[in-house]
């Protein structure tokens, strides 16, 4: 068995668009373009303070500069080459590296990039070896002797800022460690050469100015000051040689070449655990498998396993950890994360919501979601069908009990059985509970108040699964499950009121006035995916073809149909132009996990579905490598938004591995 392995090579990597993204299990990352270019000003090495948040930058890159030994060659003046590139100001580049880098492999999803210059061949792996520390590693072969000199730049900045000034720090030398403190003294990096003949250069800081053209992009703050100081000079002789460097936020003082090793054989292991599992033995199941595992982290807060919503500017989030826990979790064997997971959010429900984030001081949390308790059910059903578990269902019952009276009799921000069809009415002035609510200040973009379609599915689901939980369990039909199956048959007859008949497709919401909207979006594709939403072949069928006809892309379905007035194809500018157009238009590419399961339910066409599949999985090899982005932009189809998204792995490996275990 091995990893699975692909490469980017030099004039793709010139656009800067791919990502690699490297996580400590604990919120902390390691992110930059597979070209070596920091064009975020997250890229660089992400410390959690506060697992998985509070996360810090202190170290951006090494820049390695190659010197040939001129006396040995004809060459009379001294032979230099830059193995780095930096973007000073908008289009203004410094160092070479985008001219000699030929290739960046993605071997297990660790990044290994090669550099031809002067002659020399040198490699550099990036590794996660621990919490906070990232490794590098080089192979370098020399047809003469050479020395490479290595500087860092360092920083001491909250992720999601930047500087106006050089940070103030302090860079010790001791022997082969350099550290890097604060105005205080506090040591905030370590940085230790392993390495056989190197000269430890005098770390003197000078300012360097970065420019994020990525953040240019996105309206955010987009320039930047760190420190650059030089670091090591090491020697290369005639020949191959090796050496390591370690970077650590934490003081982190293991071998780098072992760790780099048992990251190896960890990512091999859940390939393994994945393959079997499914059991899929092809390099898109282990690629998905090695992706899911960046979001799987640990929430000291509640001292248990979260699911990061994404990289790499998320936490985690109830609503996004309840509908991505299906596909990060099982397909993977990763039982014991998935009961972890649902256990705390089981254990924090609240009136019968959910949080919809943890507070990150622990004190409490927030409740504003209609849907992530909804989902816990879908979640829990799908978690006890792939292992079964009838202690933890057995507990868990009284909870969703409790969750469904608090629904019943009416809980916080207006969520409430309607007692004339059973239905789930949600929502209140200034409180957006779905997915795709958004508000700017008074400006409700998206107004969902009332009987959304998707919430109105996962309210019946969540019905049925409890009632079909509590007869395997072989509980007496009590009196509440008695009024539990008189709502649910109630509600199954006025779900009919949803459909369309003109358009062949379901109403999104109806609204307190009881006015129905048809706007075409896809939460109906999400609605008629859960497997208990009621609806005949005939609707089915006339919801996949309105689909596939008006909101169906590549890489996801539309937020909103091109065909609608309000239809927005941009997704650039400020946040302000961004949310504008978030559910306007924007492409989306969890909800394409529901067209593609109901897709495959309805036809059982496995050449339709491997093309339908074909524009996700390309996007493995493409933006944030190895997974899915959370938005495309409607009118181009480019990736846009958090380009190492949660729901959107999660959803494409659950109905990839589900239509291929069928399949097989």
């Amino acid at each position: 068995m091995s990893l699975p392995s692909f490469s980017i090579h030099h004039t793709a990597l010139q656009n800067l668009s791919q990502e690699t993204l490297l996580t400590d299990g604990l919120g902390g990352f390691h992110m930059l373009t597979a070209a070596g270019v920091p064009t975020r000003k997250y890229h660089g090495l992400a410390h959690s303070h506060n697992p998985p948040v509070e996360r810090r930058i202190s170290w951006i890159m090494p820049l390695e500069t190659l010197n040939i030994d001129t006396q040995k060659t004809l060459q009379k003046t001294p032979l230099e080459a830059s193995l780095y590139t930096l973007e000073m100001t908008p289009h203004y580049f410094v160092g070479n590296g985008l001219k000699y880098l030929m290739e960046c492999q993605m071997n297990g999803l660790i990044p290994t990039q090669i550099y031809q210059a002067l002659g020399v061949r040198l490699e550099r792996t990036t590794a996660m070896l621990d919490a906070g520390t990232v490794g590098y590693f080089y192979e370098v072969h020399c047809p003469v002797a050479a020395t490479l000199t290595l500087e860092g730049l360092f920083a001491d900045r909250d992720m999601h800022a930047t500087a106006s000034q050089m940070p103030k720090l302090s860079l010790e030398m001791y022997g082969d460690t350099l550290r890097s403190l604060d105005a205080t003294g506090e040591t905030l990096l370590t940085v230790r050469l392993v390495c056989a003949d190197y000269l430890a250069l005098e770390p003197i800081s000078q300012p360097q100015m970065l420019h994020y053209a990525a953040e240019k992009e996105r309206g955010e703050s987009c320039s930047d000051v760190v420190a650059r100081a030089g670091m090591f000079v090491v020697q290369l002789p005639a020949g191959h040689s090796r050496f390591a460097l370690s970077i650590s936020a934490t003081g982190w003082e293991g071998e780098p070449y072992v760790a780099l090793e048992r990251e190896k054989n960890r990512r091999l292991e859940l390939v393994a655990l994945a393959q079997k599992t499914t059991p899929i033995f092809d390099e898109t199941l282990a690629t998905l498998a090695l992706a899911a595992d960046a979001y799987l982290v640990q929430r000291h807060s509640v001292n248990s396993k979260t699911i990061i919503a994404g990289y790499p500017w998320f936490a985690d989030w109830g609503r996004d950890a309840m509908i991505a826990l299906s596909g990060l979790t099982l397909p993977t064997g990763r039982f014991d994360e998935a009961k972890a997971i649902l256990q705390t959010f089981l254990k924090y429900q609240q009136r019968g919501l959910l949080p919809n984030n943890f507070w990150d001081d622990g004190t409490g949390a927030g409740y504003n979601t209609v849907d992530g308790g909804l989902w816990l059910f879908v979640a829990l059903e799908r978690y006890l069908e792939a292992h079964p578990d009838p202690e933890f269902a057995r507990s868990s019952l009284p909870i969703l009990q409790e969750m469904l009276q608090h629904h019943i009799i009416g809980t916080d921000f207006g969520i409430a059985l309607d007692p004339s069809d059973g239905l789930l009415s949600a929502g209140e002035r200034g409180v957006q509970l779905t997915w795709m609510d958004v508000k700017i200040k008074d400006w409700v973009v998206t107004p969902r108040h009332g009987k959304a379609v998707e919430i109105c599915a996962l309210w019946i689901n969540a019905l049925e699964i409890y009632l079909r939980l509590s007869a395997q369990l072989g509980h007496t039909p009590s009196a509440f499950e008695q009024q539990c199956r008189g709502i649910l048959e109630q509600a199954q007859a006025s779900f009919e009121q949803f459909w369309n008949l003109e358009l062949g497709y379901y109403f999104d919401y109806i609204d307190p006035q009881g006015q129905k909207h048809p706007e075409l979006r896809p939460n109906a594709l999400i609605a008629l995916a859960l497997p208990y939403t009621p609806s005949s072949a005939e609707q089915r069928r006339a919801t996949l073809e309105t689909a596939r006809l008006h909101l169906i892309t590549p890489y996801g379905p539309y937020s909103l149909a091109s065909c609608e007035a309000a239809f927005r194809p941009d997704f650039t500018g400020s946040q302000l132009e961004r949310d504008s157009a978030y559910h306007q238009g924007t492409v989306w590419a969890w909800p394409m996990g529901s067209y593609l399961e109901l897709l495959w339910r309805e036809t059982r066409d496995v050449g339709l579905l491997e093309r339908e599949f074909a524009g996700l999985l390309g996007q493995l090899h493409e933006s944030g490598l190895g997974a899915a982005s959370e938005v495309y932009e409607a009118g181009t189809l480019l990736s846009k938004g958090c380009p190492f998204q949660a729901w959107s792995v999660s959803e494409l490996l659950r109905v990839y591995a589900m239509v291929k275990k069928d399949k097989n």
